[in-house]
């Protein structure tokens, strides 16, 4: 039924039922008491909000939604990520696609195949967590993969000149190396 129908269905049930009571007032607010818990019974919480679309751009395999609160990468068949502007890299990596769709789409030759290449790249990155758990030793190599670049990272901007300091984030960023490096002793450990 139309909307329109089922409130006015509502509002007479309510009036009969009103009528029908020695307190109608009593009656009126118990009534809306009673509809407001029903109403209330029916939603279900959102585990995650990912905001109010703002822009999108999508390929054969896969969309990418740009939100007030972030990006979602969607790809056909049932599996998405959500990301946030406070994970830099993939956020912005991703809101470009977006943000130069149109110059994307005009995109000819050589740099068509350029762009396809890359985007390609990418789709296979975010796709890791699909495959990833599909055999042990994948698994082990990728997280040693991940643990060398962070290491080799980290290596390299500790061999560079000294910038304005940051004690905060040098801090979390040599725990999180050296416990990363530590997690992968453990992996080769286990892989053995």
């Amino acid at each position: 039924m139309k909307k329109e129908t089922l409130e006015k269905k509502l509002k007479e049930c309510k009036e009969q039922l009103k009528a029908n009571s020695k307190d109608a007032h009593f009656a009126s607010n118990l009534i809306d008491r009673m509809l407001s818990y029903k109403g209330q019974l029916g939603v279900e919480p959102i585990e995650l909000d990912c905001g109010k679309k703002v822009d999108e751009w999508g390929g054969e395999t896969f969309r990418l939604t740009k939100t007030d609160k972030g990006i979602l990468y969607h790809q056909f068949g049932g599996y998405s990520i959500f990301v946030t502007p406070n994970n830099k890299a993939l956020y912005e990596t991703l809101c470009d696609y977006i943000d130069h769709k149109e110059e994307y789409e005009k995109l000819e030759g050589e740099l068509k195949e350029q762009f396809d290449l890359q985007l390609s790249a990418i789709t296979y990155c975010l796709s890791v967590p699909l495959y990833v758990f599909s055999d042990s030793k994948f698994t082990f190599k990728i997280a040693i993969d991940v643990i060398d670049f962070l290491k080799s990272t980290f290596n390299s901007l500790m061999n560079e000149p000294l910038k304005d300091e940051t004690p905060q984030q040098d801090t979390e960023f040599k725990e999180a190396t050296l416990g990363l490096e530590a997690l992968k002793e453990e992996i080769a450990k286990e892989g053995e």
